[in-house]
């Protein structure tokens, strides 16, 4: 088996319908891989079972259904590896779209050929779900792989279409980081999981021919999610600092924490009309409660007596507070 796809999801029937749709097109019309599908369902409470099971039955291509209850994307998204049977590994969202049939053989073949351990495949946000308003930086938090195009920046794995290397894969312990990533911390597990590899001499590399559209539902543009993102993304900054074992700030946290918030509410009370926008959340605005999530995590950490990288790397038994969700 050259490649396993595996799909983790949680509470997306809907969306997952429309992947596994175009999934099936695509698959039918790979001729130089053989591949398998792998569904993750992560603890979902919907149609998901069902919508997995309608379309094994009816577009005569297998789909392995998987049930992991505990919740988190990077625990599925372990227990998919640790079920492939491929050579490659391929990660894709529930919301991801191949914008062509030969979307998995050029993300693949680099990886089959050595030329890589592993890619990132082009995201590509649709129309619709872009507005004037929004930066580089917004893009970006929507999975928008535009750095990486214009070379601005090194490529990193993102789980909305991304492969790698089955036996480099298995040589992270603990593959996916599951304190980390939606359902716990909130994010940074991939990153975490590219610099594991990296760090092992892996070369990781970016395949803009391999492009999806990243068709996330419209309600993550609302002004509440955007405020929420910004959140868990300064919460799971600081675990992953941790984590790398990057020495966490010895003092200030609280000091700077009250500063921020007062610098946010400042600039809040300047722009009164930002409060009722529904979806617009400026990025100064984001970069300030992410920092104040982060400085309120490092202090969680640090409650803990937590201090460097735990000697154990990824997987090890040093538990982060729980997530709200």
């Amino acid at each position: 088996m050259d490649v396993s796809i595996i799909i983790a999801t949680r509470n997306r029937a809907q969306s997952l319908s429309i992947t596994l749709h175009r999934m099936f097109s695509v698959l039918k019309q790979t001729r130089r891989l053989s591949a398998e599908l792998l569904v993750v369902d992560n603890a979902s409470t919907d149609r998901t079972p069902e919508v997995v099971r309608w379309y094994s039955e009816h577009f005569g291509i297998p789909v392995r259904y998987i049930r992991k209850n505990r919740v988190g994307c990077s625990r599925a998204r372990n227990r998919g590896m640790a079920e492939a049977k491929g050579k490659v590994f391929v990660f894709v969202d529930d919301d991801s779209m191949p914008t062509h049939a030969y979307w998995l053989e050029q993300l693949c073949l680099p990886v089959l050929d050595g030329s890589f351990s592993g890619v990132t495949g082009k995201i590509v946000l649709p129309p619709h779900l872009l507005r004037p308003w929004m930066t580089d930086w917004h893009r970006l938090w929507m999975a928008s792989t535009e750095e990486y195009e214009n070379g601005t920046s090194e490529p990193w794995f993102i789980g909305a279409n991304m492969a790698v290397s089955a036996d480099a894969a298995r040589a992270v312990p603990g593959g996916f980081e599951e304190r980390l990533g939606p359902g716990a911390a909130g994010y940074g597990e991939e990153t975490l999981f590219c610099h594991e590899l990296r760090k092992r001499g892996h070369r990781i590399g970016f395949v803009p021919s391999a492009e999806v559209l990243h068709c996330m539902d419209p309600v993550r543009l609302s002004r509440t999610n955007w405020l929420g993102q910004a959140m868990r993304r300064g919460r799971s900054c600081a675990w992953q600092d941790y984590f790398w074992g990057k020495p966490l700030p010895e003092g200030g946290m609280r000091r700077e924490m009250v500063l921020t918030f007062s610098q946010l509410w400042r600039s809040r009370i300047k722009r009164p009309g930002l409060l009722l926008h529904p979806e617009m959340a400026p990025i100064w605005e984001l970069m300030r409660v992410a920092r104040i999530a982060y400085c309120r995590a490092v202090l969680q950490i640090k409650a803990e007596g937590l201090g460097g990288r735990p000697a154990g790397g990824p997987g090890s038994a040093v538990d982060p507070p729980k997530a709200k969700q």
